[in-house]
């Protein structure tokens, strides 16, 4: 299991790579704040291109719980965490994951 949390964007860099993800400096840095603050990380892009891939890497990489938010065009902020919620009360107690996309949260 890497160091959690990584010392430096360079060393979070080299342990994505080591795991098979690449990551450029932007993305490496964003990952590194989030992880080191200890705060949540929202990815947005097109389909495809390894927003829930880079989640799955961390969650497994620092062995910690992948906690996602299903996000998409047009959903306002009352209807995301009620539709979280929802899952959560159904999913979680029956000792599954809640999957989503696009913001990811690392809880141990």
């Amino acid at each position: 299991m890497a160091q959690f949390p990584p010392a430096s964007v360079a060393e979070l860099t080299q342990q994505l790579r080591d795991v098979g993800y690449l990551a450029d400096r932007g993305l490496a840095t964003a990952a590194f704040l989030a992880t080191t603050l200890g705060r949540p990380l929202l990815l947005e892009g097109e389909v495809g291109v390894g927003k829930t891939e880079l989640a799955k890497t961390l969650a497994a990489m620092y062995g910690r719980q992948l906690i996602r938010l299903q996000c998409y065009e047009g959903i306002d902020t009352n209807q995301a965490l009620y539709e979280w919620e929802d899952r959560k009360s159904t999913r979680l107690n029956s000792s599954h994951t809640v999957i989503s996309y696009a913001v990811f949260c690392l809880k141990k």
